[in-house]
């Protein structure tokens, strides 16, 4: 069924909330809304991307052993070090 495209008047009438997480948190689970009438299921999008994380071998494919050119701080760098060392990436 195609949906019709959002306009001005029907994004008045959305309603947005927003999730924050730093780096070692778990991301929350959170309601995906759909059509009115449906019941809201429940994403655990943290359990989705450890999946595909998992599945697509990033372990492998990835060089875990120097650091990211990212604007993490020290201590986020400190975490990741950490993380890596405890699944024996580092």
């Amino acid at each position: 069924m195609l949906h019709p495209p959002l306009t001005i008047d029907s994004l008045t009438a959305l309603s947005i909330a927003i999730y924050k997480f730093n780096l070692p948190d778990r991301i929350s689970t959170f309601p995906l809304p759909l059509r009115n009438e449906d019941r809201l299921p429940m994403v655990d999008l943290q359990a989705l991307l450890d999946r595909v994380y998992d599945r697509a071998g990033y372990d492998i494919a990835i060089d875990y052993s120097s650091n990211p050119v990212s604007s993490l701080s020290g201590e986020e760098m400190d975490w990741l070090d950490g993380q890596l060392r405890e699944k024996g990436l580092r």
